[in-house]
């Protein structure tokens, strides 16, 4: 959510810019690089890549998969290198 509306204010869209505009750039916002960022697919699976190294982070992002695919399982690899 944060990067979508700094992506809104980097784009110069003000207040009294319409709600049809904001919808549109939202819609074609891609994300931040290496934030879940989806970098293939391989036999019927879902590669992803984050760069959460903080456990917090690390948390969200296993909670965030485990919404997107609550029946499937999910393998996790994880490279410690800041704590």
């Amino acid at each position: 959510v944060i990067a979508a509306v700094t992506s809104l204010m980097d784009n110069k869209m003000l207040v009294y810019d319409t709600i049809g505009k904001i919808k549109t750039h939202l819609k074609n916002f891609v994300g931040v690089s290496r934030r879940f960022e989806l970098i293939g697919k391989f036999n019927n699976c879902c590669i992803y890549d984050d760069y959460a190294h903080h456990p917090t982070e690390v948390c969200a992002v296993l909670q965030t998969a485990r919404l997107m695919f609550p029946t499937q399982a999910l393998w996790v690899v994880f490279q410690p290198h800041t704590f």
